[in-house]
């Protein structure tokens, strides 16, 4: 997922990426944080930054404090480089949701969320925001005109064809497109897609030899993994 988004945001030029999914339990934030790892491990200077403010994860996952963070940046109530804190891994930074607010969506919708993302481009590489659900709230609708890309994650073992495809016409609607598409859930005794019914060796040589030339996983640590390996 790395290599294709590295890939894809270079000719693209994309600073800012928002990672949203149909439903809670799909797996976004899991999925965003290792990317964020990921895309540090490659000697991009990345922020991370907890968008969710209504089921907040990154700081639990990433072993940050809660706030200052994100509302209270929107509040003005701190600059931006006392509202991130770094991480044990050298270039990856999280800005942490902050203080708990009844009101997200209409912090969301401050001019002020924009002026973040423009300050952090100034220090950081690559901004990666873990938005709420599409299907939950509006607070993805709100963020998506304002980053480059919107990415997707899915959980093909909970998601039938339809939430998927209202969430698409959620951001079709706002005039945005999902940049990418990530598969989250994927069995691995899946004879067909849940998307169609592929023969479940059409892509058998792409399966045999990805298991060939890819990267030998290594002993688990806090220090080296966020909830799983995928985002390599």
């Amino acid at each position: 997922a790395r290599t294709s988004l590295l890939i894809s945001n270079r000719k693209q030029a994309v600073r800012t990426m928002m990672m949203t999914s149909p439903q809670p339990g799909d797996g976004k934030s899991t999925t965003v944080s290792n990317l964020a790892v990921s895309f540090a491990r490659a000697g991009k200077r990345v922020l991370l930054i907890d968008a969710d403010l209504r089921r907040p994860m990154i700081s639990k996952l990433l072993g940050v404090q809660e706030s200052p963070g994100l509302a209270d940046a929107i509040l003005d109530d701190c600059s931006l480089d006392t509202c991130f804190f770094p991480t044990a891994l050298p270039n990856l930074f999280v800005m942490p949701h902050g203080r708990p607010t009844a009101q997200p969506a209409e912090l969301l919708e401050s001019f002020r969320l924009e002026s973040i993302l423009a300050e952090a481009k100034e220090q950081f590489d690559l901004i990666l925001v873990d938005a709420p659900p599409l299907l939950a709230v509006a607070d993805p609708a709100i963020i998506a005109p304002i980053v480059d890309s919107v990415v997707l994650t899915i959980r093909v073992n909970k998601n039938g064809r339809r939430p998927v495809e209202h969430a698409i016409k959620i951001l079709n609607d706002i005039d945005v497109s999902p940049s990418a598409v990530i598969v989250n859930g994927v069995e691995k005794s899946a004879q067909k897609s849940y998307y169609g019914g592929y023969a479940k060796n059409q892509y058998g040589y792409v399966g045999k030899y990805h298991s060939k030339y890819s990267a030998k996983d290594v002993p688990a640590t806090s220090e080296n993994l966020v909830g799983n390996q995928n985002a390599r």
